[in-house]
């Protein structure tokens, strides 16, 4: 029986998620996906706020590795409130939204995005 890599087993528990998540908040794909796009441009308009930075807005939110990015931790950040769901919560759609928002102003996505993303967009660039 061939060994299952690391990234694989990552792929399934995401999957698993996405379809907990689902199931528990009545939400379908399309839902599902156009939450996760809303907060991937909620994100972007905290960073750069304003008129004075709507180039780099407009710039990253249509790179392709941006959004690649943003599926990967927002999948890990869901993960995070799915185990914290499992402590006692009933998981429903308004919880997992509330929850979900924090993503927009986390700490950890934004250094993430500064040292994974702009790191590698950089390379691409220069």
């Amino acid at each position: 029986m061939p060994k299952t890599s690391h990234l694989e087993k990552q792929k399934k528990t995401y999957q698993a998620n996405e379809t907990l998540v689902r199931e528990n908040t009545g939400m379908s794909m399309y839902d599902y996906y156009s939450y996760q796009f809303e907060l991937g441009c909620k994100f972007l308009e905290h960073l750069y706020p304003g008129q004075e930075f709507r180039d780099y807005y407009v710039f990253t939110s249509q790179n392709k590795a941006y959004w690649a990015w943003w599926e990967i931790e927002f999948k890990a950040y869901e993960m995070k409130v799915i185990e914290r769901l499992r402590e006692g919560c009933l998981m429903s759609r308004l919880t997992h939204n509330c929850l979900m928002k924090k993503i927009v102003t986390d700490g950890y996505v934004e250094t993430s995005y500064q040292e994974n993303f702009l790191k590698e967009l950089s390379t691409e660039i220069f």
